[in-house]
């Protein structure tokens, strides 16, 4: 099964939910599940497969989101946002698991984080990332199973 198109299918419904325009899609892989960016937020998946999604968006592209979930801009603070984009990428997650018929799979609560330069490895499971545009910056969403 093609799980990267399943992930990017639940990307574009999640993002047609909430009013945000993604273009241009590029998808490559890499041997290692890993973060580089400033801001990110992980979901885990349990169950008979393994993995993580994580969703990786620098700050123009996490002030997008969060103009587009976050109506009240006097409610838009670091933790009113991070928070909205975890449970936008819980959905995405979500949705990802229906699709992509993985019933016997469960998502674990998203982790955020917010730092300069972060850089890590997560997991060393071959990974697929979706690279997208939005409006002028760039997000990157990232899947890795077993």
């Amino acid at each position: 099964m093609d799980y990267i198109k399943n992930l990017y299918k639940s990307l574009e419904k999640n993002t047609d939910l909430i009013g945000l325009n993604i273009s241009n899609p590029v998808f490559s892989k890499s041997s290692y599940h890993t973060i580089e960016s400033d801001n990110f937020i992980i979901v885990g998946i349990a169950g008979k497969t393994n993995g993580i999604i994580t969703l990786e968006l620098d700050e123009k592209t996490l002030d997008y989101f969060s103009e587009s979930m976050i109506p009240d801009e006097s409610m838009r603070t670091d933790y009113m946002t991070m928070s909205a984009i975890s449970e936008f990428l819980n959905m995405v997650s979500g949705n990802f698991l229906i699709l992509s018929n993985l019933n016997d799979s469960e998502l674990t609560p998203p982790i955020s984080a917010t730092g300069k330069n972060i850089k890590a490895i997560l997991n060393n499971f071959e990974t697929k990332r979706i690279y997208f545009s939005t409006e002028g910056s760039e997000a990157v969403l990232s899947l890795s199973l077993r």
